[in-house]
Formats: C-alpha cells, structure tokens, sequence
C-alpha cells in the first residue's frame, strides 16, 4: 500500500543525513484525509520536520504558498502546520523543538463536537470520553473515530477506556430537559419524527424535542434530536449524532433520531 511504501523509505532513517522531495497529488479524499496525516505522522516520529517546497529550494518566503480562496495567513497555526497543498519537503531537525510534534498543543479545544481542518482546526483533546476527531470532523470514541482515517493532528487515535460525559455541553442545552410528573406514565421511545414530548405541569399540547445543534442528542444532552443532523441522524448510546454501526446500532436512542444507518 501507499502507507508501506512511504514506510520503507522513512522509518527508522536518520534526519542527519537524510531528506526528502516528496510531492501528493491531493484529489483523492484518502490521500488528503488519511495518507497525509500518515505521513505527518512518521516524519515527526523519526525527527524530521516537513517544510514547502520553496523553503526546501530556497526560493524567497513569499512563493512558499499557493493562494486558495479564503485559506489563512502564513502566520496561522493551519499554514504553519501543513505546506500549501499536500506538496511538502523534509529536512533534518534542528535543535528547536517544532509545535508541528505536538500539533493538538496549540490548537483551539472543540466546544461543539466538531473537529479538523473544515471546522477552524479544533481539536477533540480535551473532549471527555471523545478524543478522536473522525475524517467527517466529529469527536467521538468509536473504531470510525480513532481508525484508520482518524485526524491525529485534531485529537489522539486511540479508543479511549473513559465513556462519554453524562453533562451537558452546554448549559442552555441542561435546562431543557424535563421531568416527568409523578402521576405520568413511562412510555417507550418512538422514531424523532413522530416523538412528542409534554413538560411536568404544562398544558399538554404536544412539543418536538429540541434539535441538536452541537452534535449531542438524548436524555443527557437536554433531550435534544439528531434527526435534522445532514447524514448523522442516528443518537448513540453516550448522546453523539452519528451514522455508524456504533451510533445507529445497539444502543442507538430510537427517541432522538433514527437507528438505521444513512445513505
């Protein structure tokens, strides 16, 4: 595979006498999304550091990037992190330790979930029970987390024995839940699109559940629904909005989205 191949000639080299020209072509999701952090990944192992072409040829600073759109300055921790592109070069190590080594250190902890490149470079690392940061850019602690497309400069990737914070994410989210009356009965749960739900002492007209909006759902999210969640619908045992088997299989809470897998 790619990841063998980029193996033999990198792991266990030593950036003393040792560097590399090493250009991506970046069309392809898995090469974006999975080889390169692979790669990233080993050269920072082995001590090496990536660099732009242009610093490895020693062209003027201002040539080092690309425009893209609305892509951050040079300064940002995004540019500073990743070369232009998927085009990087690899020089020895100098004697400064690079923020590249422990690139979750300096980024912005995730406050709804969401993680990566397509959500401001947050990370998952301080997300209890969810340190994973998933190629769709969603915290969790699942195998579709922390496997094989797992964003490990977003998080770590490895499945974390903690489970899932029972709290809310957010405290306008805690004084939506509700309390049934004493006198109520306790009902199995129905599918989102047709749950109802009636607030202790209210006047009994039927209400929806609140929609998510951070990507949490259940009864310890403040009851809040995944059904509006574009391909997420499913609400997981520890209340994540999701489409895996871990989110939309056993487990799955049937009153806060669906529990089949999305198209």
């Amino acid at each position: 595979s790619s990841k063998d191949i980029w193996d033999s000639k990198v792991e266990g080299k030593s950036p003393a006498n040792n560097k590399w020209l090493h250009i991506e072509h970046d069309p392809v999701y898995q090469t974006v999304y999975n080889l390169t952090d692979h790669m990233l990944e080993s050269l920072f192992r082995n001590g090496f550091r990536s660099v732009t072409v242009g610093d490895c040829l020693n062209d003027p600073k201002e040539n080092w990037y690309r425009s893209v759109g609305n892509a951050p300055p040079a300064s940002s921790t995004r540019a500073s992190t990743l070369a232009a592109g998927t085009t990087t070069t690899t020089t020895p190590s100098t004697s400064t330790t690079s923020a590249l080594s422990t690139p979750t250190g300096s980024l912005t902890p995730s406050k709804d979930g969401r993680c990566g490149p397509k959500f401001a470079d947050t990370t998952c690392i301080n997300e209890p029970g969810a340190t994973c940061c998933s190629a769709a850019g969603w915290c969790g602690n699942t195998a579709d987390h922390c496997g094989a497309a797992c964003q490990p400069l977003y998080g770590n990737c490895q499945i974390s024995s903690a489970k899932a914070s029972t709290s809310s994410v957010r405290a306008s989210s805690a004084s939506t839940s509700r309390a049934p009356s004493a006198s109520s009965s306790t009902q199995a749960p129905v599918p989102s699109s047709s749950r109802t739900s009636t607030s202790a002492g209210a006047s009994g007209t039927p209400v929806s559940p609140p929609l998510s909006t951070n990507g949490r759902c259940g009864t310890t999210q403040g009851g809040t629904t995944c059904i509006k969640e574009p391909g997420a619908t499913c609400c997981s045992k520890y209340g994540w909005c999701g489409a895996t088997a871990d989110h939309c299989g056993a487990g799955c809470q049937a009153g806060f989205g669906t529990c089949s897998a999305s198209k």
